[in-house]
C-alpha cells in the first residue's frame, strides 16, 4: 500500500494527498483531511476479518461524508493481499495519472519547475544485506 500512495503523491507533485492507513488506524487522524467533497478510493482486504473492518469504514465514511464519492471495489480476490499488489500498484499508477493530468500536471514530470526535485532517485548508497 505504502507504494500506492507514494505514486499517486509523487505524479501529482504532491498536489493529491494520499494516505495509507489501515481502516482502524484511519479512523483516528487521516479521516481529518477529508471535507464534503473528497473523493475517497479504499482498497478492501482478502483477510475476512480486515475486509470486515474494510467494510464497516465505508458504511461509517458514506454516513459521516454523504456528498463523498466513495469507491470500494467489491473485487473478491483469490489468494492473499500479497498477490494482488502488483495489481493495486497498477492501479494506482493510473489513477495518479488521470488526476494529474486532470488537474493540468505534467503526469511526466511531477517536479517540472521545481528544481532539485526529480522523478528518479539519486545520491542513495546501496549496503550489502548479510543473513
Amino acid at each position: 500500500m505504502t507504494d500506492l500512495t507514494r505514486h499517486a503523491t509523487r505524479v501529482s507533485a504532491d498536489q493529491i494527498p494520499a494516505l495509507r492507513n489501515a481502516a482502524l488506524g484511519f479512523r483516528h487522524g487521516p479521516k481529518s483531511r477529508i471535507t464534503p467533497e473528497t473523493d475517497l478510493w479504499r482498497l478492501r482486504s482478502a483477510a475476512p476479518l480486515t475486509r470486515a473492518c474494510d467494510t464497516d469504514l465505508r458504511a461509517h465514511l458514506r454516513t459521516r461524508f454523504p456528498r463523498s464519492r466513495i469507491t470500494a471495489p467489491d473485487i473478491r480476490q483469490p489468494a492473499t493481499d500479497l498477490w494482488s499488489a502488483p495489481l493495486r500498484v497498477a492501479l494506482a499508477q493510473h489513477l495518479a495519472m488521470t488526476w494529474s493530468d486532470r488537474q493540468g500536471l505534467d503526469v511526466d514530470d511531477g517536479a517540472a519547475g521545481e528544481g532539485g526535485r526529480t522523478r528518479v532517485v539519486q545520491g542513495v548508497n546501496l549496503h550489502r544485506v548479510t543473513p
